[in-house]
């Protein structure tokens, strides 16, 4: 126990000072709930909600007094509708709505096969190129459904989105939590992230939907079926 309570703080405090935005959004996220289904029979309404208040309050202490995360957070929002107005779109996340603008005016003129696997880069760099952007040449859209929409349309697109749904629905139906996490995690990523654009993405992916899907012990699951004991 004392081993579990050391790694789980030793990752809460790493994700905080690595001050990736998505990374502190999800972990905000994730946590209440997993605690909540842990406790959720032994607890009142009223706990539930000051649980919750009290998460929200924690995360803007961190954002307002860890110097390295409050720069993460606070120049994104004084920056905020600023992208356009010179060629430094700002910070990351402004760069982001720069990259995500341009992906949808690519799909708008390529709406159902994209411009092809190999074309997606060269389409983009036009577009920055028209808006005076040259500092941004070369960047995809970090955004993993929009890239795939610029590549392969809102055919390719669709198809995406179906290999994350019907392993959530089945993550779902058995009732496992670590790989509802997983796909969790992997599509609030998709937003922020072409993931799926390098191979290190795409093992990532590939290989843990793979085991979460297909790893699973049968004498558990009928064992459930006939109300055996999973005491064994």
């Amino acid at each position: 126990m004392s081993l579990q309570l050391f790694l789980f703080i030793f990752l809460s405090i790493s994700i905080f000072f690595l001050a990736s935005r998505i990374a502190i959004v999800l972990y905000i996220v994730i946590l209440p709930l997993l605690l909540l289904k842990h406790v959720w029979h032994r607890l009142s309404w009223y706990s539930i909600v000051a649980g919750c208040a009290t998460v929200v309050l924690i995360f803007f202490a961190i954002v307002n007094y860890v110097p390295v995360v409050k720069h993460r957070f606070a120049n994104d929002i004084n920056l905020a509708g600023k992208a356009y107005e010179s060629d430094n779109p700002g910070t990351g996340m402004m760069m982001r709505l720069v990259f995500w603008r341009t992906a949808i005016e690519v799909i708008e003129q390529n709406p159902l096969f994209g411009v092809g696997t190999g074309d997606g880069q060269d389409a983009l760099d036009i577009h920055y190129e028209e808006r005076n952007l040259n500092s941004l040449l070369g960047y995809n859209p970090h955004n993993q459904y929009l890239h795939t929409g610029v590549m392969l349309g809102l055919i390719g697109t669709f198809y995406l989105l179906l290999t994350l749904l019907l392993p959530s629905i089945v993550a779902f139906r058995r009732g496992d939590t670590i790989y509802q996490i997983f796909l969790l995690i992997i599509s609030v990523s998709f937003l922020t992230e072409s993931v799926l654009q390098g191979n290190k993405g795409i093992v990532f992916y590939a290989l843990f939907n793979a085991l979460y899907f297909f790893y699973y012990s049968p004498y558990e699951v009928s064992g459930m079926k006939k109300g055996a004991s999973k005491d064994y």
